[in-house]
């Protein structure tokens, strides 16, 4: 994705009025795209910066608490972050390599350096964008911070969408993971992808006081009560997303096999995003112009043409001209068409 699709892309999602946990994944999926880093990660603050949330392209339980704990204790790195150093400044210093939080929280995972962007409403911090590199690469050029710092007021402007209240439809098709527990809930196996999904299904914060047998320990409070009652399927929404939770009994495994027993259940976890989401993800992988894809994602979710005209700036001839351009170079001939496109999971 070239970096202007992106940049529109990050704003476009932050406009949405969602969640930022619903937004912040794919906001930074778009980052990732146009400033090459190990990963680009999010972290939700209180207003002292002390951390509360985290987004990671993967989620290990055991460095999400090494991290929080040490990022509140008084290692070499966390004082640097205190005495207002950022963490691009931090990791020149000869303190950050000698750090427990080095040793514990980046070496493990093939961080060498970072840079982080502080997201601030009005005075107060709300959360941090963080993009890392492995170790021996290159620091961040000043273009690329520039770029980082250049869409931080759209992470502001997502945050800032926590604090209203409103319907939300959801997408046909969504993300799945598969885990086998036993007839107490405890997970006894389970596929690539269940932390997050779990995490969703829980609506976990990792604070400070986060810990592996706790979120382990609040997994088994959910699946228990449904093992218990052979309840099939239920559905239910969160902050992340609508999540449903589909239960199948378990083949006995053949001898010296794990994933089965007796009580156990395959437990299918699903999470479907807000169709806006949805729809703004799937517009953006079309061979479109960017207002275009604006036209379209309003298409797809059925807004009305005098909706469509205000919020793009266009007027009626326009929309006209807009909808049969997208038709054709998609070609297709109708919203049903374009909808089917832009929402295939």
């Amino acid at each position: 994705m070239k970096t202007g699709a992106a940049i529109a892309h990050i704003a476009q999602l932050a406009r949405l009025g969602l969640p930022s946990r619903s937004v912040v994944p794919e906001m930074l999926g778009a980052l990732a795209n146009v400033v090459p880093s190990h990963f680009c990660m999010f972290m939700w603050t209180d207003a002292q910066g002390r951390p509360e949330d985290f987004h990671l392209p993967w989620i290990v339980p055991e460095a999400i608490e090494a991290n929080s704990r040490l990022l509140a204790g008084n290692d070499g790195f966390g004082s640097l972050i205190r005495m207002g150093l950022s963490a691009a400044e931090a990791c020149r210093m000869p303190e950050f390599q000698r750090s427990p939080f080095y040793n514990e929280c980046c070496l493990p995972y093939g961080i060498g350096h970072g840079f982080d962007v502080p997201i601030r409403d009005g005075g107060a911090m709300r959360g941090m964008l963080v993009a890392t590199r492995e170790p021996k690469t290159p620091l961040f050029s000043r273009r690329e911070g520039d770029l980082l710092r250049s869409v931080a007021p759209a992470f502001t402007h997502a945050l800032a969408a926590d604090h209203v209240v409103r319907a939300e439809r959801f997408a046909p098709h969504g993300e799945r993971a598969v885990l086998t527990v036993d007839a107490e809930g405890d997970v006894v196996e389970a596929g690539e992808g269940h932390e997050a999904l779990l995490k969703a299904a829980l609506d976990a914060r990792f604070g400070a006081g986060f810990s592996a047998s706790a979120f382990y320990a609040a997994a088994r409070d959910l699946f228990r009560p449904l093992v218990a009652a052979r309840q099939a399927v239920t559905s239910f929404d969160t902050r992340h997303g609508r999540i449903t939770i589909r239960l199948y009994p378990a083949a006995m495994p053949a001898a010296g096999r794990r994933g089965g027993g007796a009580g156990h259940m395959f437990a299918l976890i699903e999470r479907r995003h807000p169709l806006a989401l949805q729809a703004a993800i799937g517009v953006a992988r079309l061979e479109l112009s960017t207002r275009e894809r604006e036209v379209a994602r309003h298409i797809v979710l059925g807004h009305p043409p005098q909706q469509v005209m205000r919020e793009v700036g266009i007027g009626a001839h326009t929309l006209h001209d807009y909808r049969r351009r997208i038709y054709r170079r998609l070609a297709i001939s109708s919203r049903e068409e374009l909808a089917a496109r832009v929402l295939a999971g």
